[in-house]
């Protein structure tokens, strides 16, 4: 189950709650209509937390670059250039992690 699945069914449960009051439903099937409608309620919440710009923050380092993706800046730079090219980018991989930046994944999916 992906990160954005578990948000929604617990949106989902947590509407399909019972209100205090309601004592003594036991119809099984009472239960799993409230269920199913509560689900239709948490996918128009997800929805509208999604049209606002609200995504899921994701635990993860940020990755440095691949030899491939800099090769062509690499090439000509004479190697003290480089290393200072490397030590920068260290550092500012290491400011933006202590300022806060974050990965972030949308709160719905590409597949949906």
């Amino acid at each position: 189950m992906t990160k954005q699945e578990e948000i929604r069914e617990g949106i989902a449960e947590e509407l399909a709650k019972i209100p205090k009051g309601y004592i003594g439903i036991t119809d099984p099937e009472w239960h799993e209509r409230r269920l199913v409608k509560a689900r239709v309620q948490a996918r128009a919440v997800i929805d509208y937390l999604h049209s606002q710009g609200v995504v899921i923050k994701i635990e993860k380092e940020l990755p440095l670059p691949k030899w491939e993706e800099v090769e062509s800046t690499a090439l000509g730079v004479d190697f003290d250039t480089w290393a200072k090219m490397i030590a920068m980018l260290g550092a500012t991989l290491e400011r933006l992690t202590k300022a806060g930046y974050v990965g972030t994944e949308p709160l719905i999916g590409e597949k949906e």
